[in-house]
């Protein structure tokens, strides 16, 4: 997290100064710079990427993209409704 701010804030702020104030090692700094991403990290930004580009309804919980149905009661409901109906 430390070195994430740092890297975002170096066209601002000098690195060293940004590592003495924040308690990192500039050199840790450069090694962070140098490492690949973890898989985790990886998998996180697809899922992430994959979400935003699917279709807006396939955004939205399963119950809400079913259509209202064809005005039949729901299951609980039909017991009442032919007990009603005689």
């Amino acid at each position: 997290m430390k070195f994430q701010f740092i890297r975002d804030h170096r066209e601002h702020f000098p690195v060293r100064l940004m590592c003495r104030v924040l308690g990192a090692s500039p050199s840790g700094f450069q090694d962070w710079l140098r490492r690949p991403e973890s898989p985790r990290a990886t998998e996180a930004l697809v899922a992430k990427i994959q979400a935003s580009t699917a279709p807006a309804d396939l955004r939205q919980p399963a119950r809400a993209r079913q259509p209202e149905g064809r005005g039949l009661p729901d299951r609980p409901q039909a017991g009442a409704t032919y007990t009603l109906l005689g």
